[in-house]
């Protein structure tokens, strides 16, 4: 290459090399293989990129796709890309101009000026327009890179206008802000700010022109009102009372805390005079928070929320409530003035956090508040009259951390939040309380990574061909490409920043695959990340791995500055268990028999489970419901439970028997539409319940129920032949082959063999055994015969 390669990849791609439009790609897959590369600009392997846009075919097919792609690129571009025969990587050391990539480095810089020099490089959405069919992973790839620069870039605008308005220069702040409306019109927090511009330009009437359309936009987008912070702005510009130098929040979390960019105070305006900082109890926190910025915003919204009086954050023990609610704490110390309804307020009394761990009961709860408010008892009156009487004109918000155990004593906290109208109370709980006046956030794991996906494969193959086998996944192949940048996920940023505290100089590219596995088995839950991180010590991760695959044991930390309660995973998971009932304990270790989530229907069945009992254990954070009605229980709680059910062998077999007859009557009941116009739906929903299938099958082959394995066969057989998943298929008909019974005598026996040696011919057939599949439809006709 011997001029500079530009692309613009902001909205239509366009590549020049040398001030000439570049043309003569192959394919959309051969421009897509250059904007991964150039974009991504780290080594990948030839694997995951021939998966990534040769998914739909073999794997050797994609392999020579992806060679003629490269050599295709080197045609016309020259050597901007270095290959040899495991790697592909972009080289950053030539001649080269990429907008994403300037637009990136001078959005991570806090240069308001570098920013402005390249804010006009954003022509539209990344890539916008360009579509490659039967892609989906580059597709996925494509949408989060394109959120992810439409996000930073507004941040960018954000800044700008911040910027700008202080400095005077209005117009070019309400052109900004313009900017980021047309680009995300119902995005609220941009309508505000440029409301505020507006009303200080004098422009009163297109400040209230402004909060019509953006009431007309929600509404039409999202289908929702606007916010109240929203209310309060248009009540204040309407009365006239809005001063722009007390309301930049707004902008000030967008741009300043994104960018670091620092405000000078013009020689011209006084200075803005601060309210005095609450008085507080909150200690420092000693390593950062990491991730959950959607529920940090979202909190702080609801407390900036007068219908909103307790919000309660309800999570799994170790899903890290307290120390969110400590954050979003701080977050509100830090601001310090919060609006609600049509005026500006501060919790000027006060920002005080409880933990109830010790609390037994009614008089503990009120003196462990008291407390940490600094209440001081006098010697007459009942202490809840004087903790009344005390908050009764004070605004204060109250974090009461770890409310579970005093469920029962909700009624304390209802009276304080009637008989002090400023009150605010922000709760962590296990459970969600029964009380109207409750708001519900519910936690959940860090985002980690999902795991890798098999193939895409067509549902309907031509009739005339014979399937071609999919590549199963390969944990070799790792997560470095396919849209996976492990550090974008919050549950593996939380881990490497554990790991680097306990072993200086750990390099988490090395371990990725490892890291991310290790999230995955423990659902993104911090506790668990940190504990599993502390025996980094002693062990490589992989090792670390292996050990919570094989139980909990490994999960617990001698560290002096651990609560005792989160001292050990199985302490943690201990305290929910003996929250529950007898019979609810009864029923939640049969669901640990589930694998991948269930249905209601399937875990009345298994485990005689009414939906009553399913939505307590959803209000007892021990399952999760998805959107599409399907219940999941977090890995670690479902390994405890699998353990308390061995515990009882008669149960657990008898438990085990209900599961697996359900799904093989599941996969029977399917036979039929698996080879009808229904074959899609049919196919989806065993593909759903492929987990519970497996194991339901191999309960069958343990037990050797021969009816059980018999009714399910071909619908087995029929899922991993559309699935093109024969590896698989092969292998599990070749395990149940060897664990059937000798005895020839038994008729139902004979034809079960007799199936299976079949089918497993035509796996071998299909894999080009021709040998392997020779013998065994030999055999499958011999006893036909």
């Amino acid at each position: 290459m011997t001029g500079e390669l530009v692309l613009n990849l902001f909205g239509n791609p366009v590549v020049t090399l040398d001030g000439a439009v570049v043309t003569g790609f192959q394919s959309s897959k051969v421009q897509a293989l250059l904007y991964y590369l150039a974009v991504v600009q780290r080594q990948q392997s030839r694997s995951l990129l021939a998966n990534l846009l040769w998914g739909d075919v073999a794997e050797a097919h994609a392999r020579r796709s992806l060679t003629a792609a490269l050599s295709n690129l080197r045609r016309l571009l020259g050597d901007c890309i270095e290959a040899d025969r495991e790697r592909v990587a972009w080289r950053r050391d030539l001649p080269q101009r990429i907008d994403v990539a300037l637009l990136e480095t001078a959005l991570d810089r806090p240069d308001v000026a570098a920013l402005r020099q390249v804010v006009d490089l954003y022509r539209g959405e990344f890539l916008e327009g360009f579509y490659v069919r039967d892609t989906p992973e580059f597709e996925l790839w494509m949408a989060r890179e394109r959120a992810h620069l439409r996000e930073r870039f507004m941040v960018g605008l954000a800044a700008l206008a911040h910027h700008d308005a202080d400095a005077g220069d209005l117009p070019q702040a309400i052109a900004w802000t313009r900017r980021m409306v047309a680009i995300e019109p119902w995005r609220e927090e941009a309508h505000r700010n440029l409301m505020r511009y507006l009303d200080e330009a004098g422009q009163r009437g297109a400040a209230l022109a402004q909060f019509e359309t953006c009431r007309k936009v929600l509404a039409a987008e999202l289908g929702v009102e606007p916010e109240a912070a929203t209310l309060a702005l248009v009540e204040q510009i309407r009365a006239g009372t809005l001063h722009r130098r007390a309301h930049q929040a707004d902008a000030r979390s967008a741009s300043d805390a994104e960018l670091g960019t620092a405000k000078e105070q013009p020689a011209d305006q006084p200075v803005a005079t601060q309210p005095p900082q609450p008085p507080h109890n909150l200690l420092l926190q000693l390593t950062p928070f990491v991730g959950r910025r959607r529920a940090v915003a979202e909190i702080y919204q609801k407390l900036c929320d007068p219908a909103c009086r307790l919000l309660t954050l309800v999570g799994a023990g170790g899903i890290g409530k307290t120390r969110l609610a400590l954050h979003v704490a701080e977050t509100v110390l830090a601001q310090t003035n919060l609006t609600q309804g049509n005026e500006q307020v501060t919790f000027t009394d006060g920002i005080y956090f409880v933990s109830l761990v010790a609390a037994t009961d009614r008089t503990e709860l009120i003196a462990a508040i008291a407390e940490a408010i600094g209440l001081p008892y006098q010697e007459t009156g009942a202490p809840i009259q004087q903790l009344i009487a005390y908050l009764a004109a004070k605004r204060i918000l109250l974090i009461l951390d770890n409310f579970e155990h005093l469920a029962a004593e909700i009624a304390v906290v209802s009276d304080l939040l009637r008989r002090a109208p400023a009150l605010t109370v922000l709760m962590t709980t296990r459970e969600v309380l029964n009380v109207q006046e409750a708001w519900v956030y519910p936690l959940q794991g860090l985002a980690c990574p999902p795991p890798l996906s098999p193939r895409p494969t067509p549902v309907d193959p031509p009739a005339t061909a014979l399937p071609a086998d999919s590549t199963e996944d390969d944990p070799a192949l790792g997560y470095n490409a396919i849209g996976y940048d492990a550090i974008d996920y919050d549950a593996i940023h939380f881990f490497n920043q554990c790991a680097q505290r306990v072993r200086i100089g750990f390099a988490p590219e090395e371990t990725v695959d490892a890291v991310i596995r290790l999230c995955q088995l423990v659902d993104g839950l911090p506790l668990a990340i940190e504990l599993a991180a502390s025996w980094l010590r002693v062990m490589p991760i992989a090792e670390i791995v292996a050990e919570i695959e094989n139980g909990l044991d490994i999960l617990v930390s001698r560290r002096d500055d651990i609560a005792e309660r989160h001292r050990s995973m199985r302490v943690v998971l201990e305290q929910s268990w003996q929250m529950l009932e007898a019979r609810e304990q009864r029923i939640f270790k049969q669901l640990a028999l589930f694998r991948g989530g269930f249905q209601r229907a399937a875990a009345k069945a298994v485990a005689d489970a009414s939906l009553m009992d399913l939505a307590v254990f959803v209000e007892k954070s021990l399952l999760q419901m998805t959107q599409r009605g399907r219940y999941q229980i977090h890995e670690l709680l479902r390994q405890f439970a699998a353990e308390q059910l061995a515990a009882q062998p008669a149960e657990a077999a008898a438990t085990a028997q209900r599961h697996g007859r359900y799904y093989l009557a599941y996969l029977a009941e399917r036979t039929e539409r698996l080879v009808s116009s229904e074959q899609r739906q049919a196919l989806n929903e065993v593909g759903e319940e492929l987990e519970n299938v497996r194991a339901a099958w191999l309960w069958a082959c343990e037990q050797r129920d021969v009816a059980a394995l018999t009714q399910a066969t071909d619908s087995l057989y029929q899922f991993y032949w559309v699935r093109r998943r024969g590896l698989e298929g092969q292998a599990v008909f070749a395990r149940t082959l060897a664990g059937l019974p000798p005895d020839e005598t038994d008729p139902a026996l004979a034809q079960l063999r007799m199936n299976l040696l079949r089918k497993q011919g035509l796996f071998h057939y299909f894999l080009s055994d021709y040998p392997a599949a020779d013998h065994h439809l030999q055999a499958s006709i011999a006893l036909a015969r």
